[in-house]
Order: structure tokens, then C-alpha cells, then sequence
């Protein structure tokens, strides 16, 4: 089976169908798919879809980054023996790893590491080798050289500041505010976040409103935005700042994250944890200032589910119960110091929404999330992922909250 474009064109031009199995020919490898990952445009370049010599491929597969397992080796292929894990990066004139088999050149496989999975592997070597080609075949980076890494948190730049970092280079890197803890955690020395200030962060505030259409031009006079960063000491505001909207403040509802069930923890851990404990240390900098926490509904499901599971609004989970799902674990450390304060006397309340969805009536939801994009993605490809009996359920409108946590009190 395989997943293949007959006539030119788009995703919608792709259909899943028996394919025929390839042979790997002379020093190559015929591997068995385990991950696949497409680049978002192949389909529109024209080797996607010719030889090298410009005759016509079609029918063709997609997804030249894979992760698997050698099934067959051609003659004279080495480096490999049948059953080891592999992940590589196939030519782009040739069928891709959309599919339960692909041949490829033995020597453009690589042995997966054992503490990164198929998933990952499959999503590492377009971006790894593009930052590789870059410090290493062409700048010829040396030990001591100083390195600028633009978008040092983005899909090639994790990798340039990494490599950069083992070649021997002083890395500076740039990007979000958010991402400084984990890029330096990458090999930066430097980082170099970009800046933002009261104004362009209130004009985000009013496009992302206009886009939900809730924005109203009384809004203008009424919300004051203050240009921070949740991950980063005291929100990056300087101390006078940090003062004056310490004594402004009469409540806090935290509902900044980062949201993304594809990051690991520790890259989620400075804005979610680091993030809520400087909420609470400005809830209890001068007045105390009660804190509305907006936590999720898998903070109290268990990774280990039962079928008869219900979770009560005081179920708490042990840190061996809590999901291996980086966002998920952030909130739930989150959970705890937002606990501890409440204990400590701060008014506190935690909410648990479960999935929010868009707008019944006018359809306006968020671009990206991922739920969403799954739905669209299956219209797309007249797939649907076999999720066996699982069952999810949507709140229409409006979503329960889940858990209130301590007290407040005039």
C-alpha cells in the first residue's frame, strides 16, 4: 500500500492504494516504513515529478524523509544489516516513503539513535543536513569561530545552533523571548530576543479578536497591553515596570501558555511552569491578588487509563500517573505550584477545560490547532485515522469547567 499522485497537482490529487513492492538494485536498501515526513511543498517542485533525465514518473509517492527498518539489501550494498533501524533522507527524484516500503542508496541511511523514535528520526534529515551543509561543507565552520544563528529555535536552526555548538563555534542566536532557556540549553551563548512594545502587542490583541469576531472598538479605551514574556524573570518587564503593574493589578486570570503536544517538556517548562511561578510571585508582590489558573482536563487523566475512568474534580494525580505528553506534564507541575500558593494562603482557583471548539454558528476557530487540522486533513485525503472505539467528546458553545481549588474570601 501506498499513498500516490497519478495526475500533477496538489494533496487532493494523493490516494491511498496497492502499490508494488520495489526491488533495491545495487548498493541499495529496500527499508519498511515506520515514519514518513512530507516537505509542505514537494509537490510542487518539478523533480517531485521526473527523472533526473526530465521523463515522466508518474504515478509518485511523497515523503523523502523516513525512519524504518532494513528489510532487503541489493547487491553490494553494506553499512547495514537486515533488521537494523535507519532513518535517511531520499532523492527527490525518486518515490518517497509514503508507503509501506522504499529503496534508497544504503549510504544515505544513518542508524536511528536508540532515544529518539521513528516519529522523530523521520522529521530530522532535511533540516539536520541543510544546517550541516551550511556550517560544514560550505563555511567550513572552525573551532573558535564566532556563529549567528537567525531563528535559532526554528525547524533548521535547533540544528545549525547545535552542530555550530560541536564544531567548535561561539553560537549567537536570535528568536521569541520565550524560546532563550531552550536555545541556550541547544549550545547558544548568546541569544538576542526580539523586541516588542505596548502597542504592537495590544494590535496583536485586536487582530486575534477581530479574527474570533469578538473585538469592539470600545475595547480600545478599556485593555492596556504590556509587552512580556512569560518565560523569561520578573515577564521581562525592568523593575519599575514590574512595580507598576504589581500595584495596578487586583486579579490575575493566567490563561498564557505555550501549547504544543509535540515539544518535549523541557521546552515547554520555562513559559508553563517558570511562567505560572512568576504569576504567582506577582499575585503576592505588595496586595495579595487572587490568581484564576486555566489548567487542562488530561492533568487529572491518568496515563494508565482504566475503561471505567471518571476523574472527579478533586482527583490528583501522582507524577508516575501524569502523561509522558511534554504540554500536558508542564501544566501539571503548573497545578502544583498554584496548589502550594493557595495552601500558603493565596486565593486561588484551577480550571479544566477539556477540547474548545469552534463556533457552532459562525464556524471561526484557530488555525492551528491540532485537532482541527487532523479533521481538515482527512476531508483532504479521504482518510481517517483508526482510532478503533475511542469516542471524543465537543462541547457546543460553551465547556465545563472542571475544578475549583481553594478559596476566596473578601
Amino acid at each position: 500500500m501506498a499513498l500516490r499522485a497519478h495526475p500533477r497537482g496538489g494533496p487532493e490529487q494523493l490516494v491511498y492504494e496497492q502499490a508494488p513492492v520495489p526491488v533495491p538494485g545495487p548498493g541499495e536498501a529496500l527499508v519498511a516504513v515506520h515514519a514518513a515526513a512530507i516537505t509542505f511543498a514537494e509537490l510542487t517542485w518539478e523533480e517531485s515529478w521526473t527523472s533526473r533525465d526530465g521523463r515522466d514518473r508518474t504515478p509518485v509517492i511523497p515523503s523523502h524523509e523516513v525512519s524504518g527498518t532494513v528489510a532487503e539489501l541489493g547487491p553490494d550494498a553494506s553499512g547495514f544489516a537486515v533488521g537494523a533501524e535507519v532513518y535517511g533522507l531520499i532523492d527527490f527524484d525518486r518515490d518517497g516513503a509514503a508507503a509501506q516500503y522504499v529503496t534508497l542508496p544504503a549510504a544515505h541511511l544513518a542508524a536511528r539513535p536508540t532515544s529518539v523514535s521513528h516519529v522523530a528520526a523521520a522529521s530530522l534529515p532535511l533540516a539536520a543536513l541543510t544546517a550541516w551543509q551550511a556550517l560544514a561543507d560550505y563555511a567550513a565552520l572552525e573551532p573558535g569561530e564566532q556563529v549567528l544563528v537567525q531563528g535559532g529555535a526554528g525547524g533548521v536552526g535547533v540544528y545549525a545552533v547545535q552542530l555550530a555548538a560541536i564544531l567548535g563555534g561561539n553560537v549567537t542566536a536570535t528568536g521569541r523571548a520565550r524560546d532563550r532557556e531552550f536555545v541556550g540549553g541547544l549550545g547558544a551563548k548568546t541569544y538576542l530576543a526580539r523586541g516588542e512594545d505596548g502597542d504592537r502587542a495590544g494590535e496583536r490583541i485586536r487582530v486575534s479578536l477581530e479574527h474570533y469576531r469578538l473585538w469592539d472598538e470600545s475595547f480600545r479605551s478599556r485593555i492596556v497591553a504590556v509587552a512580556g514574556d512569560l518565560a523569561a524573570p520578573r515577564f521581562g518587564l525592568d523593575q519599575a515596570g514590574y512595580t507598576r503593574l504589581a500595584e495596578r493589578i487586583d486579579l490575575i486570570f493566567h490563561n498564557g501558555a505555550r501549547v504544543n503536544h509535540i515539544e518535549p517538556y523541557a521546552r515547554l517548562r520555562a513559559a508553563n511552569v517558570s511562567g505560572t511561578r512568576e504569576v504567582l510571585r506577582l499575585a503576592t508582590n505588595g496586595r495579595i491578588k487572587p490568581v484564576h489558573y486555566i489548567s487542562t482536563a488530561n492533568t487529572v487523566i491518568p496515563v494508565a487509563l482504566a475503561p471505567d475512568f471518571t476523574g472527579p474534580e478533586d482527583t490528583e494525580l501522582s507524577v508516575a500517573e501524569v502523561s509522558d505528553n511534554g504540554y500536558v506534564a508542564s501544566k501539571w507541575v503548573a497545578e502544583q505550584l498554584v496548589r502550594q500558593a493557595g495552601e500558603r494562603g493565596v486565593p486561588v482557583r484551577i480550571y479544566r477545560p477539556g477540547l474548545v471548539s469552534g463556533d457552532p454558528r459562525s464556524g471561526v476557530n484557530s488555525a492551528d490547532d491540532s485537532f482541527w487540522n487532523m479533521i481538515r486533513a482527512a476531508a483532504i485525503l479521504g482518510m481517517a485515522p483508526d482510532t478503533g472505539d475511542a469516542a471524543m467528546a465537543l462541547a457546543v458553545e460553551i465547556f465545563g469547567l472542571d475544578a475549583e481549588v481553594g478559596s476566596f474570601s473578601k
